[in-house]
């Protein structure tokens, strides 16, 4: 579907001020047919502004993921462990800007994130960056490139409420030895500074037929081809996006 002509009916968000950074939030995901998104979107206008990635109306991401040579921290997301760690590197393509994050959640349920800048386009972690992340993640060995994922994201901040819409459409996902892509599914997440926050975007959604989703990018990425690691969780989606 093209979605160009609504996404040009959205009036233009200013830069986020830091409560809208939302670094501690609660995430709520869903997925949606493609072809559903342009109504979608002539909703959200009315309450959502659109942020410009470096004048573009989406943003290129790609991101590279980090685990334990056992796998740790996919096991403790496939066994829906709390707390636990994301590691990643991030690139933001269209501002050409690089960051190493820990998304972690915890115990309430809620993502925490950490981030820290690093050299544009670098995949490799150095010793410093081990240090940091064994720090915060409590997992001292040797992390290493295990996943990735590329998508383009339209992120929409709301205007009444601290609160942001992300959409990720083109999305792609894999390890080095196989991949898969989801071209005709828009992955939609709803990222709120409490677990009350702006309830009627969340109507909005699955009004529109929107399905939530407990699935992250990264563990769909991993299991890919995984499919010795426990799965029922997820069984469902993934053999959706097989």
């Amino acid at each position: 579907a093209d979605i160009l002509p609504a996404l040009a009916a959205f009036t233009p968000a200013g830069p986020p001020d830091e409560d809208q950074h939302l670094l501690r939030r609660v995430d709520i995901k869903f997925e949606l047919a493609r072809a559903r998104l342009p109504a979608l979107l002539a909703t959200l206008a009315t309450s959502h502004g659109l942020l410009p990635a470096a004048g573009r109306l989406s943003a290129s991401y790609a991101t590279i993921y980090f685990d334990t040579a056992e796998r740790r921290f996919l096991i403790d997301h496939l066994r829906g462990r709390r707390p636990r760690h994301k590691l990643r590197v991030r690139h933001y393509i269209d501002r050409r800007l690089s960051f190493l994050e820990i998304k972690t959640r915890t115990v309430g349920n809620r993502t925490e994130k950490l981030r820290r800048s690093r050299p544009w386009a670098g995949n490799g972690l150095t010793s410093d960056e081990q240090h940091w992340a064994a720090t915060h993640t409590g997992q001292p060995g040797l992390l290493a490139a295990c996943g990735w994922t590329s998508c383009q994201r339209v992120t929409l901040l709301s205007r009444g409420s601290i609160g942001r819409v992300t959409i990720d459409l083109n999305v792609a996902l894999g390890t080095r030895a196989a991949a898969r892509s989801l071209c005709d599914t828009a992955l939609i997440e709803v990222k709120l500074a409490r677990a009350s926050g702006d309830p009627g975007v969340l109507r909005v959604l699955r009004a529109a037929g929107a399905r939530e989703l407990k699935l992250s990018k990264y563990v769909a990425a991993m299991m890919v081809d995984e499919p010795q690691l426990p799965r029922a969780r997820f069984a469902a989606v993934l053999d959706r996006y097989a």
